[in-house]
């Protein structure tokens, strides 16, 4: 039986390349990267490791059209699917390809707005549920500091999320233009 181990790794969503050394260092190490749930990794013991890991960040519509053209398009190259999570999708390339989702510059910009965009739109709804709590009720006991403090972390961190994913945009476009 295979062994399987978790580890508990937080990455920021704006740098994809930390967390795509983190798992091909596992993979040198012998665990081989299977799956990916928030900030939880699982890898299975390998005897000998192959392959080096991708990670690719992108939405796609509901009709699942560009997701299916994207995943024929990769399985051409022979590039494998492992998992895919919160809009990050988690490749294994056996081949030595070179394949690099995110070469150029523009690339990089192009990333940084669309987990941009995400992440705004995880705060504003984040306000909305907040809001629907406090709005209509207002008995509402502003008391329950353990409430504020649920919500405030989620706010906080979406905060925070877009101000890096902004100064980390800014710095390309200047090195760009």
């Amino acid at each position: 039986m295979k062994e399987i181990i978790t580890k508990i790794k937080y990455f920021s969503p704006w740098n994809l390349k930390k967390e795509e050394d983190y798992l091909n260092k596992m993979n040198q190490n012998g665990y081989e990267f299977i799956k990916r749930c928030f900030f939880i990794y699982k890898f299975k013991k390998v005897n000998k490791p192959n392959g080096t890991f991708k990670i690719d960040y992108r939405q796609f519509s509901r009709d699942g059209q560009g997701y299916l053209n994207y995943y024929k398009f990769l399985k051409e190259l022979e590039v494998i699917n492992i998992t895919d999570s919160n809009g990050r999708h988690y490749f294994k390339i056996l081949k030595d390809n070179n394949l690099d989702f995110f070469s150029d510059k523009h690339s990089q910009i192009q990333l940084l707005k669309r987990i941009l965009k995400d992440y705004s739109l995880g705060l504003v709804f984040t306000l909305l549920i907040l809001s629907t709590f406090l709005y209509p009720f207002p008995t509402f006991n502003l008391d329950n500091w353990d409430f504020f403090l649920v919500w405030g972390i989620f706010i906080v961190f979406y905060l925070v999320c877009i101000f890096n994913i902004l100064k980390n945009y800014i710095k390309l476009k200047k090195e760009t233009y």
